[in-house]
């Protein structure tokens, strides 16, 4: 039914636009009825519609509550009420008719306004209306906050009349006090947020439901990682929110048992997981693949009414938290270059997402919707004919024949002719109805959108992962196609994925760089800092800028070491300025920092490494190189446990001593050793190939035997002309790295875009 109902087609929003349902039309009913002519078959409706419900038939409640709403059948307030919720239940769950379902909502509270009572179905009212406000989107955004606030003071005003029913008043209280700081959190108002969130934890231990107080406590860690995401980190108190959820779920897991509480438990292990990633601190992360690899496989395989009634706790859809959870792990193993085991969990999460999609009937990279509707049917008609032959047809068992050109010989009529058309193809399976599928953001509707954000997301992550792990292992041409999988994306669904513009720039960025196209990949670097800039992530706008200064760096020109320094320095201070404010937000007591306010130490040593690179070029080796070099390595080595920024950092280090000539060649050799250790385990070949350089001047400089050079030497050709071949490869696609140099957009449509946006 999910996929039959969205209505995508321009046929379809023409019927909306109209104010049309997607029930067919209803007889009218004759006029005036009696009262208990109107009582029974309002009685009838509703039990009808009751059933159908039951039997997983929406389509057939539909018609009756729709039946019920017409001007014809006059009903007191209440009753039509209660029937004009269920229709509006119905239309948000199945259908993409958010906007008459927002229609009936609006009737009832006109309906209910001088009616005293019904404080249930007042409450569903108000959650209803506050669903699609949320649907709509930022243009509603008063409309949904006083939704919400009406329903929970309604809800504590009966909490106070009827004490009898004061878990039932106090559930609808922890609904709408999550409704309000899921809306503060949407609109990064973390301070209201946290006050809603802060007074359900509280009612939740005050009426001692331990299921609700996990939900409020990794309510409340969520919030934290999501405001030190937004770059407002001081006094997020990301460690307390993580020691209250973890109390919260011990508890949990005391009061129904480990087994019950599994998915509270995983869902807490995804949010430390992506708070320690979003700190750049992949050491805290080490054990958890292997727990979290343990808490999926108990879910997988199981549909969302099977956890629901099997667990305590229920989070996301088994599909979602499947795929978060494989991304995370995913991005934890990738920095310990563990690509294989890496690669495998990243392609595990884009498959849930592929298969969570297709349900939805949306396009991941957008397309022609029609095409992939005659596609889909034409491969069911294909297993159908395919399922019918090897059963047996009953055309084959009462005697009709098919002919060579596949036409059904059947009976001859009395007269001698042959039988109608109709008879003929009597046992041919019935032509299966073409689905509505999503191909672009025009035809993505509300329901349909809210639905798929999440795996949009999680998919584009994903990408983003394997795009940084074939790049480092040099698989240039496979990272080139999964760059071009990201920009259909963004292209087909460009205010979905707004966010992500910055994630497919910087991804063409890194694939240009690595090509050796460096004075494009910084014009791509810094196509991703602008869009971070005005659509985020925050945390984009300086790895960008990182990166662009390593283009720069490499592209060689004269102004390229000044350039490079000018985008790295912001950064710096901001690092610096933030470490201030760590230290400013100190434990009195402990005289631990804040740790929600420190920088990611992931991008702090990419930019050490950078500007140490940036004054090497500039001949400051030694004075200035050599300490942000040392203290990007420590980084690297202890919290980022980023295996290719170690190497690199070795390699520096090393060359640095190796051309001191002063230094010590044997801490020089060790370092590059390691070095080009690390990058052979990775399969990082532009790394392989600095190191074997470096060791090459080493082994000259100490007079080495030169069978040993001769080693080296040969060595070292046949790696330059393995990774000059891949290259050359991936270069060959000329047009594929136009579109990656121009960020997808086709030079010949430059001309036709900027008519279009003055039509606009």
């Amino acid at each position: 039914l999910g996929a039959t109902f969205p209505q995508s087609s321009a046929r379809a929003r023409d019927r909306r636009s109209k104010g049309w349902t997607m029930a067919p039309p209803v007889k009218t009913l004759r006029r005036g009825y009696s009262t208990d002519e109107t009582e029974e078959i309002y009685n009838a409706l509703m039990f009808l519609a009751n059933e159908f419900e039951e039997d997983n038939a929406p389509l057939q409640a539909v018609r009756c509550y729709e039946a019920l709403c017409l001007k014809d059948l006059t009903l007191l307030p209440v009753p039509e009420a209660r029937a004009r919720v269920r229709l509006a239940s119905l239309l948000l769950q199945y259908t993409d008719n958010v906007h008459r379902a927002k229609q009936h909502l609006e009737t009832c509270m006109l309906l209910l306004k001088g009616v005293h009572g019904y404080e249930k179905l007042k409450c569903q009212t108000f959650s209803g209306l506050a669903r699609c406000y949320r649907l709509f989107g930022r243009d509603v955004r008063m409309s949904w906050l006083n939704a919400t606030t009406s329903g929970l003071d309604l809800a504590r005003q009966a909490e106070k009349k009827y004490p009898d029913e004061r878990e039932d008043w106090v559930t609808w209280q922890f609904h709408f006090m999550m409704d309000r700081a899921d809306l503060y959190m949407v609109y990064c108002d973390f301070a209201a947020a946290e006050r809603e969130l802060a007074a359900g934890a509280a009612l939740a231990r005050e009426t001692g439901m331990s299921e609700v107080t996990v939900a409020f406590a990794l309510a409340r860690l969520q919030r934290a990682i999501a405001q030190r995401g937004a770059g407002e980190g001081p006094g997020a108190g990301e460690m307390d929110a993580a020691k209250a959820a973890e109390d919260a779920v011990n508890a949990l897991e005391e009061a129904v048992g480990e087994e019950a509480a599994a998915p509270a438990r995983l869902h807490l292990h995804v949010l430390r997981t992506l708070g320690n990633l979003a700190a750049g601190n992949v050491h805290a992360t080490a054990e958890v693949p292997k727990i979290v690899a343990r808490l999926v496989k108990a879910i997988e395989g199981k549909t969302d009414d099977t956890i629901e009634e099997a667990h305590a706790y229920k989070w996301l859809p088994v599909r979602a938290t499947i795929a978060l959870a494989k991304l995370l792990t995913g991005e934890s193993l990738r920095p310990l270059g563990k690509f294989s085991e890496a690669r495998r969990d990243l392609e595990e999460a884009m498959d849930q997402c592929d298969a969570a999609l297709k349900h939805l009937g949306v396009m991941p990279e957008g397309g022609d919707a029609d095409a992939k509707a005659v596609v889909e049917q034409e491969q069911l008609i294909a297993e159908q004919r395919a399922a019918m032959e090897k059963e047996g047809s009953p055309s084959g068992r009462g005697g009709s024949k098919t002919s060579p050109r596949g036409k059904t010989k059947g009976k001859r009529s009395r007269g001698g002719k042959k039988a109608d058309a109709d008879e003929e193809t009597e046992d041919q399976p019935p032509l299966p109805p073409k689905r509505q599928w999503v191909g672009s953001e025009i035809d993505l509707a509300p329901r349909t959108a809210n639905d798929a954000k999440p795996y949009l997301h999680i998919r584009m992550l994903a990408l983003q992962g394997l795009v940084g792990a074939d790049l480092t292992a040099t698989k240039l041409s496979l990272a080139a196609a999964r760059t071009e999988q990201m920009r259909a994306m963004v292209e087909s669904y460009p205010r979905t994925l707004r966010g992500y513009a910055s994630v497919a720039d910087h991804a063409e960025g890194q694939v240009l760089h690595s090509l050796g196209m460096h004075k494009e990949a910084a014009a791509r670097f810094a196509a991703a800092a602008a869009a971070a800039e005005s659509f985020g992530p925050d945390a984009m706008r300086d790895i960008a800028a990182v990166c662009g200064g390593l283009s720069e760096l490499a592209e060689g020109s004269p102004g390229g070491i000044s350039r490079a320094l000018d985008l790295v320095r912001p950064v710096l201070k901001r690092h610096e300025a933030m470490q201030a404010a760590a230290v400013a937000g100190a434990d009195e007591k402990t005289g631990e920092k804040d740790a929600s306010a420190l920088p990611n130490f992931a991008h702090q040593a990419a930019a050490l490494f950078v500007s140490g690179y940036a004054n090497i070029v500039k001949g400051d080796a030694a004075q200035e190189a050599k300490p942000k070099l040392s203290k990007a390595l420590k980084l690297a080595h202890t919290q980022c446990c980023n295996h290719q920024l170690v190497s690199q950092s070795l390699s520096l280090i090393g060359t640095i001593v190796l051309d001191t000539r002063g230094g010590d060649l044997s801490q020089s050799l060790d370092m590059l050793q390691s070095s080009f250790t690390l990058s052979k385990a990775q399969e990082d070949m532009p790394a392989q190939l600095g190191c074997l350089d470096s060791l090459l001047r080493l082994h000259r400089i100490r007079g080495s035997d030169q069978e040993e050079q001769d080693a080296l030497v040969s060595y070292h050709r046949r790696k330059a002309s393995a990774y000059q071949s891949l290259v050359r490869a991936a270069l060959e696609d000329e047009e594929r790295l136009a579109r990656i140099t121009n960020g997808g957009i086709h030079l010949d449509d430059a001309e036709e875009m900027e008519v279009d946006e003055d039509e606009t």
